[in-house]
């Protein structure tokens, strides 16, 4: 446990456990034991500020859980409802409650108020992650609205907020996913979270084998 703080640019502050009392963050912030080095949980007992010159990071390895009616990001008529009510889903959203390990992901647990000054940046590293469409990582939670000017990137399609993770110019450094898998980040100046999404799973593998079977019935019809 600690005190509530003020870190300077250029200094970094690791761990897990509790930190009591405001805080105001101007350099880098690192959940997690050894120098931030391994994944776990850093709670701050008070309103966070996240300066314009700071940096948190969040090592990723498994999500947080995964929300199996997972809708294609090309549904037009689905899609919007389903990623809105990510966080209120009636089967999956109880599990945004669960503890997080550290063999799932860092976590920033706040007890009062966020803000995030534009510029503060939200890094995430890849830790050996697979995706999987539906995959939600609940990264941070506060209370209360979140304030700042925090700029997560996307394009707005279907309703949701996506991005292959490679661009730049944001305020969330993300990595990138590959094939056709998606970040949606829609959910994240509200909620605190980041779902990985996709199109519809074996469409395309299913039109390949159509067009085989096609070729194939094409070609004993030749050779009777």
């Amino acid at each position: 446990t600690a005190a509530g703080l003020q870190s300077n640019v250029g200094t970094t502050i690791a761990g897990t456990g509790v930190i009591q009392g405001n805080s105001v963050i101007l350099g880098n912030l690192k959940p997690g034991d050894e120098a931030g080095s391994t994944m776990g949980t850093l709670v701050v007992n008070g309103a966070l500020q996240l300066g314009s010159t700071s940096a948190t990071t969040f090592q990723v390895q498994r999500p947080s859980y995964t929300n199996a009616s997972s809708v294609d990001y090309n549904d037009a008529t689905n899609y919007g409802a389903w990623i809105s009510g990510i966080a209120t889903d009636a089967t999956y959203s109880h599990l945004l409650n669960d503890t997080v390990t550290t063999a799932q992901h860092d976590q920033l647990l706040v007890m009062g108020g966020l803000t995030i000054d534009a510029g503060g940046k939200i890094v995430l590293t890849n830790m050996g992650y697979t995706p999987t469409a539906g995959d939600v990582f609940n990264l941070i939670d506060w209370v209360g609205a979140l304030t700042g000017s925090f700029n997560v990137g996307g394009t707005s399609y279907n309703g949701g907020l996506l991005r292959t993770g490679a661009e730049t110019g944001t305020d969330l450094d993300l990595f990138e996913l590959g094939s056709d898998y998606r970040w949606d980040v829609s959910q994240f100046n509200t909620q605190g979270i980041l779902v990985v999404v996709t199109p519809e799973p074996g469409r395309m593998v299913l039109l390949l084998f159509g067009l085989l079977g096609l070729c194939v019935r094409r070609r004993r019809r030749q050779t009777v």
